[in-house]
């Protein structure tokens, strides 16, 4: 499968700087990519209204579940390091009851596209079969 990710700029860089090698989505109910990610996925990392640029292999996946404000503060204490954790993450994943941490590797820049308009669902994290079905230059 594939898995497209829009993040901010910055957030990207740190992924491909290598700073930062696990992506955390946190949410409030069960959304992708709770189980829906899987080991050997490839993600695709979008900028925020803009273009995707860079892509990884998904080589470990944890989800989480019942999560408390303590437990979620635990879990990015315990993953600091692979995380790079921002005052904004923290305030936002307190309020989250579930939790899917991925794990990254073979990050790459990769030449620039856009996803197509019309392209139904498209949100912060997307799943689609095959990329190329929503791509254009």
């Amino acid at each position: 499968m594939d898995h497209i990710v829009e993040l901010r700029k910055d957030q990207i860089t740190m992924l491909l700087s290598g700073s930062k090698t696990i992506e955390p989505k946190f949410m409030r109910e069960k959304l992708p990519p709770y189980d829906c990610i899987h080991e050997d996925d490839t993600i695709y990392f979008k900028v925020k209204d803009g273009y995707a640029v860079a892509k990884a292999n998904v080589t470990k996946v944890e989800n989480y579940c019942n999560l408390t404000p303590d437990k979620v503060v635990e879990l990015i204490n315990d993953n600091k390091e692979e995380l790079c954790p921002t005052e904004q993450l923290v305030e936002k994943a307190v309020k989250s009851k579930f939790g899917t941490f991925v794990w990254l590797n073979h990050l790459q820049e990769i030449r620039p596209f856009r996803i197509k308009h019309g392209s139904n669902g498209i949100t912060n994290w997307t799943i689609v079969d095959d990329v190329n079905k929503i791509r254009t230059l």
